[in-house]
């Protein structure tokens, strides 16, 4: 069974994000609703115990999605961890998903994403994991060339 289809059943669906029917190119919509936190299982349990992690490896997969020299540890996760300390996270997770939006096309609004990020920031950023998963793995990977000199 095509992981992908757990999901939605939708016929409109293709590689796990929502497809207009007619040009067969990704919607502007989210693959999957915030409310769908559980799956996959491990994901939602690093949300909720560590979110800083998966913000830092969100961040770190938008960048590059081979996800070379990635360390969960790393320095949007302390970033992150120091904003929550004094609960200020939601403003630097809000910016981030506003990112994670123009980078995709994806439709929405900051005051809708900064509310999602303060209110609900477990269920974001699993949001956020999932899309940004499922659009990379679609397009696969490919490395740009380096700069070269006529």
């Amino acid at each position: 069974m095509d992981p992908n289809s757990q999901h939605n059943t939708d016929p409109n669906m293709k590689s796990g994000f929502a497809v207009d029917s007619s040009s067969g190119m990704p919607t502007n919509k989210w693959s999957s609703p915030f409310y769908e936190f559980w799956d996959p299982v491990d994901t939602m349990l690093c949300s909720w115990c560590c979110p800083c992690f998966m913000f830092g490896r969100n961040q770190h997969r938008r960048r590059d999605p081979a996800m070379s020299g990635f360390s969960y540890f790393n320095g949007d996760c302390c970033l992150w961890l120091c904003l929550a300390y004094c609960g200020c996270y939601g403003i630097f997770q809000g910016l981030k998903r506003i990112e994670t939006r123009k980078q995709y096309g994806i439709e929405g609004n900051e005051v809708l994403d900064f509310a999602g990020s303060c209110c609900l920031p477990c269920c974001m950023l699993i949001q956020e994991d999932k899309e940004i998963t499922r659009r990379t793995e679609a397009a696969g990977y490919q490395r740009t060339s380096p700069m070269s000199y006529p």
